[in-house]
Order: C-alpha cells, then sequence, then structure tokens
C-alpha cells in the first residue's frame, strides 16, 4: 500500500486498511474493535491512542490467508531493533504451510522456512539476518508465498509493504512523497509474464518464480 497521508482530511483521525472492502468489516478483528471502540467511545481518539491500531495496517480479513510484521516495531515498520518476521495464519479454516519469504529492498536473509506449518489461528517466528540501513523513509518489501491446505485455490502469495525507520529521515519531496528502495522489479520475471496472457497463470508463475529465487538467495 502507498499512502500520502499528509494530503487527506484530518490526517491525525484518519486510519488506512490496505485490502479492506466494503461489507468486510465484521470479517477482520482489527476493523471490528476499531469501529466499535470509535462509535462508542466518550473520548477524543486519533491515531496515537492505542497501539493495538496503527494508523497503517494490512487487513487481517481471513480471505487475505496470511499477515507478517516484525516482532519490534509498529506494524508497517522496520528497524534493527528487529530480530525476526511474525507470520499469522488468517484463516479461520485452513493451515497454512510457508514455501518461502522474499525481501526486496533489503539486504537480509531470512532462516529458510520452507513448508514450515501454521495451523488455524497460529502464527511463527523467522528470525532472519542481515543489516538494516541507517536510513527512515524509505520503503520495502516482503512477499511470502505459501500454501493453503484444502482450500479452492491452495496455492497463494501476499506482498507487504514496510517502511525503514532506522536513522535520520530522507528528504521529503512533496512532489514524490513515496521514496523508493532503490530496487526495481525483476527483469527477467517481468520477461517471462510478457508472454503469458491469462492473469492466473501469471500469478501462479510469480508464485513459483519467487519461491524458487527466495530459497535461492536465503542458501547459506
Amino acid at each position: 500500500m502507498e499512502v500520502d497521508a499528509s494530503t487527506c482530511y484530518l490526517p491525525e483521525y484518519t486510519w488506512f486498511v490496505d485490502g479492506f472492502y466494503h461489507g468486510m468489516t465484521i470479517k477482520s478483528d482489527y476493523n471490528t474493535d476499531l469501529i466499535t471502540t470509535l462509535m462508542y467511545t466518550d473520548d477524543r481518539i486519533d491515531v496515537h491512542t492505542y497501539k493495538e491500531f496503527p494508523q497503517f495496517h494490512a487487513d487481517t480479513n481471513r480471505c487475505q490467508a496470511v499477515f507478517a510484521h516484525f516482532d519490534n516495531s509498529t506494524e508497517g515498520y522496520v528497524s534493527s531493533g528487529d530480530n525476526s518476521l511474525i507470520i499469522e495464519n488468517c484463516s479461520k479454516k485452513y493451515d497454512l504451510r510457508i514455501v518461502s519469504v522474499y525481501c526486496n529492498g533489503l539486504e537480509i536473509k531470512f532462516d529458510k522456512p520452507f513448508m514450515k506449518k501454521i495451523p488455524v489461528g497460529g502464527r511463527i517466528e523467522i528470525p532472519f539476518s542481515g543489516n538494516i540501513p541507517q536510513e527512515s523513509g524509505v520503503k520495502t518489501e516482503i512477499t511470502v508465498n505459501y500454501v493453503q491446505i484444502g482450500a479452492v485455490t491452495p496455492i497463494g502469495s501476499r506482498t507487504f509493504d514496510f517502511t525503514v525507520m532506522n536513522g535520520e529521515n530522507v528528504g521529503f519531496d512533496s512532489d514524490n512523497p513515496i521514496i523508493k528502495n532503490g530496487s526495481d522489479n525483476d527483469a527477467l520475471l517481468t520477461t517471462i509474464l510478457s508472454f503469458i496472457p491469462q492473469l492466473g497463470w501469471q500469478k501462479f508463475v510469480t508464485i513459483i518464480y519467487n519461491s524458487l529465487k527466495a530459497l535461492l538467495l536465503n542458501i547459506k
């Protein structure tokens, strides 16, 4: 999710949920609890009031299957104080097995998670090695590839955006508010997908490609 919240109306009182669709409020504990709290409280609440309601949230709706955040940072952020990535199973019905975890934009390697099982409602921690750069405000991406055991569409992938908060802020440019990490899309994958017209097959090939790439890059 790429959002410039500085231009929105009352930014200190606005929450952003990536993957939150109409009619899905009751399918996500975060959304249900936040809306209920805002409706029934007599106090003035802003995005800093409750740490369990971060301003930027990747939806934990069961349809999203997986959710990921770092162990010692606010959701959506990463710093040198983090030691592992926590992956949760959002499903209320299906167990998960993690195929691979791949980071684009940081030079870190995750311990091999190949086929680690996460039961319904469970979570696992995957330690990583490498250094977080001494800078803040830069975006990076982490992709989790997984198999949802027994589901109609068992193979899936979800990419999470994280902002590095680990030093001096990168200068803000109002014309280009989203600061990239300098990593471009994989040229080889882009070329491969150009020969595949069907979106479904593109997603399948992307998952397989990213899984193999992650496994190779994480070899120590």
